[in-house]
């Protein structure tokens, strides 16, 4: 098999929900304008082929002192290696691949928590997020 058909030789273990914090104030338009802001970051446990991604999200309502709503929520993702020997290096998958897998689990969170609060839901389109995380990466042509 050519390395382009290959898979990448890692198993998606397990993702939870590390932090949720949510602040709505009473005066909140029910459509805020808001901003919103990805980061993540990674652990490789090369001893045992595991790899732990954290992918954060900031929501806050933009051009306001004091912002009347703001939501941050992150999740951890694991990952281990199907065989070490056939597996894609950890450390790209951290970058390339894991926060797309986990994208939607924020996107869920997000628009789950709002929906039970007195503004309209935000609802997070689909995304390309390695184009939010990486603005400086282009695609060769």
């Amino acid at each position: 098999m050519n390395k382009k058909n290959e898979q990448p030789g890692i198993n998606f273990d397990n993702v939870f929900l590390k932090d949720l914090k949510f602040h709505l104030d009473p005066n909140c338009p029910m459509h805020p304008k808001i901003n919103v802001n990805f980061s993540t970051c990674f652990d490789v446990h090369e001893k045992n082929d595991i790899l732990a991604v954290e992918l954060a999200l900031d929501i806050v309502e933009r051009e306001e002192k004091t912002p009347r709503i703001t939501l941050s929520c992150s999740f951890v993702g694991f990952f281990s290696s199907q065989n070490a020997e056939h597996a894609v290096d950890l450390k790209k998958f951290a970058q390339f691949s894991a926060p797309p897998i986990m994208f939607p689990f924020i996107r869920e969170t997000i628009t789950s928590v709002t929906a039970k609060s007195a503004i309209a839901p935000i609802i997070l389109p689909p995304i390309n997020i390695m184009a939010i995380l990486n603005p400086g990466a282009r695609t060769k042509k």
